[in-house]
């Protein structure tokens, strides 16, 4: 039989039709694109099973409808194109793993818990008994970068003054012999017609990526994980600050996803903190402070009078 013959082979499934190309396979046989259609699985997974365990599979699936005529979405975190997303209906505590409409939806008794972390460390921990807050060491290891930070800058501004120079040199040559070709400018220290290359900050921060963790108890979900690239120091003009505002701008945001799947795993569980994070909670923050930091930011272009107005509030509450 060819390949454009009309006699196809028929899904071992439900007994339609299977495509001639690219068709998913089950232990070796085409399935049709309706059944595929269903697959919401792990990587992997469908290559392992035989046709009777996909039936079974099928049948759990086309149960799973239920669910997903009553879900109704009320939170969404996105991880970034080809990342997918994780959405929530908290009012009915169900969950998807996926932005996909036709994709399973899981109920509460399905998230046996979640942590999201910094690389390796936790900083938030969750299950049905309450949510764990733990205190990140990121803004301390930031702080401790402000003596290389401070001495790139030095050199930016070095050659920042050499370059303005230069460019002011070659400015007053250009006018006063426009028609003549110009010898290089040379270095006032060392007499080299090297330019200077500019410096770039090419540090890495203090980690590299939040990590979202959702361990399951599901007929086929073990678990599931996502990372969200953390913030980066600016290359040209590193701050610390500045760093550290982007920096607690994702914690914020990482903050509401664990409380938002706190209210699909028990919304009334407590939440403990670390003894050290607890402590520097009831402390009176430094608000002047606080603010005079940000309006420098704001005065040297580094956030915008928006990003300023909203850190602002968030202080004063």
């Amino acid at each position: 039989m060819g390949l454009f013959t009309n006699n196809k082979k028929l899904c071992p499934v439900c007994g339609k039709p299977t495509p001639r190309l690219l068709a998913t396979t089950v232990e070796g046989m085409p399935i049709c694109k309706e059944c595929a259609a269903k697959v919401d699985l792990p990587s992997g997974l469908v290559d392992k099973m035989d046709v009777k365990s996909f039936v079974q599979y099928v049948n759990y699936y086309d149960d799973n409808q239920v669910l997903r005529d009553v879900f109704k979405e009320d939170y969404r975190y996105d991880f970034g194109f080809l990342s997918g997303a994780l959405v929530l209906d908290t009012a009915h505590r169900l969950f998807r793993l996926s932005g996909i409409d036709t994709s399973l939806v899981m109920e509460s008794n399905n998230l046996k818990n979640f942590r999201i972390l910094e690389d390796n460390a936790p900083l938030f921990e969750g299950d049905a008994n309450g949510l764990k807050c733990h205190t990140s060491k990121v803004p301390e290891r930031v702080k401790e970068m402000e003596p290389q930070i401070e001495h790139f800058m030095r050199e930016r501004r070095d050659y920042e003054w050499r370059e303005e120079r230069r460019e002011e040199m070659e400015r007053q040559q250009n006018a006063s012999r426009p028609n003549q070709a110009l010898p290089p400018v040379l270095n006032s220290d060392s007499g080299s017609t090297v330019r200077m290359s500019e410096p770039r900050f090419n540090t890495a921060g203090p980690f590299q990526n939040f990590e979202v963790e959702i361990v399951l108890k599901h007929a086929y979900w073990g678990s599931k994980k996502w990372k969200v690239k953390a913030p980066s120091f600016d290359k040209e003009h590193p701050s610390t600050d500045s760093y550290l505002i982007d920096y607690e701008t994702s914690v914020d945001k990482m903050r509401d996803l664990a409380e938002h799947l706190m209210r699909i795993a028990n919304p009334d569980a407590k939440v403990t903190y670390d003894k050290q994070e607890k402590a520097q909670s009831d402390a009176v923050p430094d608000v002047a402070g606080q603010i005079a930091k940000y309006k420098a930011l704001l005065d040297s272009g580094a956030i915008t009078q928006e990003e300023f107005t909203a850190l602002k509030q968030k202080l004063i509450g």
